[in-house]
């Protein structure tokens, strides 16, 4: 299984960590409801490791999936837990770098 990890920086703001980044770390910051899963998940800690899921994941996940709306630049997901909308969030094209040249049409992890 692969793994994600976020930190959040002492003014509030979160961030991937990606050692492999070859861009600017300004790219990496989590925006426009990506800061909000991330506090939710947190749980008051500045730090956040994400497990993805394959598609024979358990039902221990949570499901963002890619809304098909179109955006100048990255993506709109819905968060999905227990199969019910809980958050709406847009990320960054650094998300394809991380999914390999693509968005996907479906994320799952557990944290």
């Amino acid at each position: 299984m692969r793994k994600l990890n976020f930190k959040k920086e002492s003014n509030g703001d979160w961030f991937i960590v990606l050692k492999t980044w070859p861009g600017p770390k300004s790219a990496l910051q989590m925006v426009l409801g990506a800061d909000t899963l991330l506090d939710m998940l947190s749980k008051d800690r500045k730090t956040v490791e994400i497990e993805l899921k394959s598609e024979a994941a358990s039902r221990d996940y949570v499901a963002i999936k890619d809304t098909k709306t179109p955006t100048t630049s990255g993506r709109l997901y819905n968060v999905f837990r227990d199969g019910v909308q809980v958050h709406r969030m847009w990320l960054c094209p650094v998300t394809r770098f991380v999914f390999m040249g693509r968005y996907p049409g479906e994320i799952k992890f557990s944290a």
